[in-house]
């Protein structure tokens, strides 16, 4: 069994306030996922390959621990993921 989802997206941000510490944002993803699915091991080959639109409205925070480097957490509905976090360089 191996699935794969691959997506291209374009992210529009808004940015609450003006904290050096805190960085406050909502936004819309909007682009399209591509999701693929195949199965050999069964006795028949099953596949599925489906492509379409998606969009995502989200809500994230990015604290800054020095002035650079900071972790991220972001919460949406919509697709491809519910939460995502990381850490994040400023250049």
């Amino acid at each position: 069994m191996k699935g794969t989802r691959n997506s291209i997206a374009a992210r529009a941000l808004f940015h609450f306030g003006d904290n050096s510490s805190l960085d406050q944002y909502a936004g819309l993803r909007a682009g399209m996922t591509f999701w693929g699915y195949s199965d050999t091991v069964l006795l028949d080959e099953e596949s599925l390959n489906v492509n379409g639109f998606s969009f995502r409205i989200l809500y994230g925070l990015r604290a800054y621990l020095t002035d650079n480097l900071a972790v991220n957490l972001e919460v949406g509905l919509g697709s491809p993921y519910l939460f995502n976090g990381g850490i994040a360089y400023r250049l």
